[in-house]
């Protein structure tokens, strides 16, 4: 059932998704201070261990965060297997 309601977002949004897709992607997103602020964001995060000491220690103390995450990456690998330019969100 779930995977048929997934099937069904994505083929009613894929217009929305695939232009919001482009537009993250683009030369004029990335020339903004809202990208900016998340480059800096990503950075702060990834020089002080955000997701290596902080999350990973989240998940061994709070089952439902634990729970959620797992549920989060299944979602996120869903979305990325449909819209794989998705991808680029996140790299420098």
């Amino acid at each position: 059932m779930q995977n048929t309601m997934d099937e069904s977002f994505f083929k009613t949004q894929q217009h929305s998704i695939e232009s919001y897709i482009k537009f993250r992607n683009s030369e004029k997103f990335k020339a903004t201070p809202v990208y900016k602020m998340q480059q800096l964001l990503v950075e702060f995060q990834q020089s002080n261990g955000y997701h290596e000491i902080f999350i990973k220690n989240l998940k061994i103390l709070s089952n439902s965060y634990r729970e959620y995450c797992n549920r989060l990456q299944e979602a996120n690998k869903l979305f990325i297997e449909k819209f794989p330019q998705a991808e680029e969100f996140y790299q420098k």
